[in-house]
């Protein structure tokens, strides 16, 4: 799609001033200060031109870089004004721009004019000069945009010879901009499919810690006001290279890629660059609300597969716990017992953190953890497996995403 078309409106009002001179050479300085006006500077017969204005006019014609365009996106607009009719010698002073996007009225003194279009640097419209007024505004919607000009006309001989001949006002006109999401830039999203053999959840350095997987079914789909899955826009494949990608996407829906009928890792947005960690949720199967920017191709949903293994209860105490953070707002968290610190960090709502036991079988050191959010105490969490604890366990601003013991293995759902 072509978007610099020019889109062009001119209008132009005529106004007809009628100066009549004497045929005669021998025109008196009485003739000239009582009928053509007082004035400090006289305009003498020797001087008298030849004049041949029957009418004059004024012209803004009004331009636009981008005639369609995407809401949101930044239209320059060009004024330019000229003399319409006359000769050499009119010059128009003063002159005014009204602007239905521009709250104040525009002239030579605004930081919209071009001082490069007055050639001749004198600060004023002189016969064959255009001057040029440049801004820029952000169309969300359609918009129909009206301007109007007005200046004092002179005719000027010489330095010490001028006359003012009156005003000009120009016709309104209107210029229209299209802002349509039909023409703005599709967008996309992807992107790695894993075999995360060390099931951290992260793509490694190490080839053989992350295998890409071919053939892995994902659906995208839209959410609603709710963040809940709406309809399957498309779906698609991992390539060889265990690459997918979802193109031509309304940048103006909200997505949430779903993985089909996968075994995906529970270490779920952990690393600070999101390009390189896991993405999908591994209970719901489903990554987070995805937005996107006209144009934007993002690659950052990523998905981390781990081997089906049979889940059990709590066995022989925790080693290993996943949670979600649920709080409003991202904060500082910490993971503690009474003599390990096992987690320090921010992690904002919906983001997830591990911890992990430090004895030699594996077991966190006390039957404890205490969770601090932004140093005031949240909850405890106890990891004897003398308590009940599963996969969608509540601790005050926390949610086990998952968990493995010691004897049990993977944790099931409570």
């Amino acid at each position: 799609m072509v978007r610099t078309n020019k889109f062009t409106a001119k209008r132009s009002y005529n106004i007809k001033l009628y100066i009549y001179y004497t045929a005669l050479l021998g025109i008196t300085m009485f003739f000239t200060e009582h009928i053509i006006g007082h004035r400090s500077n006289s305009f003498h017969s020797s001087q008298t031109p030849t004049l041949n204005i029957k009418s004059l006019g004024i012209n803004v014609e009004k331009r636009v870089d981008i005639a369609n365009v995407c809401p949101g996106d930044q239209v320059t607009y060009t004024l330019i004004v000229r003399i319409l009719g006359g000769q050499p010698g009119v010059q128009y002073r003063n002159i005014q721009i009204t602007d239905t996007q521009i709250p104040e009225i525009i002239t030579k003194d605004s930081p919209y004019f071009d001082p490069s279009s007055d050639t001749n640097n004198n600060g004023e419209l002189d016969f064959g000069e255009e001057f040029l007024f440049h801004y820029t505004a952000t169309i969300e919607e359609t918009n129909v945009n009206t301007a109007q000009d007005h200046a004092d006309v002179y005719f000027v001989i010489d330095e010490q010879n001028e006359f003012y001949l009156g005003e000009v006002t120009g016709e309104p006109f209107s210029v229209t901009v299209f802002a349509d999401p039909d023409f703005c830039p599709r967008a996309s999203v992807g992107d790695f499919v894993w075999f995360d053999a060390d099931n951290d959840g992260l793509q490694d350095t190490d080839p053989n810690n992350t295998i890409p997987v071919e053939g892995v079914i994902l659906n995208l789909w839209t959410l609603d006001e709710l963040g809940n899955p709406l309809d399957i826009v498309t779906t698609t494949t991992s390539n060889v290279d265990g690459v997918y990608l979802f193109s031509e996407l309304d940048p103006f829906l909200v997505y949430a890629v779903e993985v089909v009928n996968e075994t995906v890792s529970p270490n779920v947005n952990i690393a600070v660059d999101d390009t390189i960690d896991s993405d999908i949720n591994p209970n719901t199967l489903f990554s987070g609300a995805i937005t996107l920017s006209p144009g934007e191709d993002r690659r950052d949903i990523d998905v981390a597969l781990i081997e089906d293994t049979p889940c059990s209860d709590c066995e022989g105490g925790l080693t290993s716990l996943t949670l979600k953070y649920n709080g409003l707002s991202p904060a500082e968290i910490t993971v503690y017992d009474r003599n390990t610190l096992y987690y320090n960090g921010v992690v904002a709502p919906g983001e997830s953190l591990i911890v992990n036991g430090t004895r030699p079988n594996g077991r966190f050191q006390r039957n404890n953890l205490s969770l601090d959010v932004n140093g005031i105490e949240d909850t405890e969490i106890h990891v004897s497996c003398s308590t009940p604890i599963g996969v969608g366990s509540i601790f005050g601003s926390f949610e086990v995403l998952s968990g493995i013991s010691r004897v049990g293995g993977v944790l099931c759902e409570l």
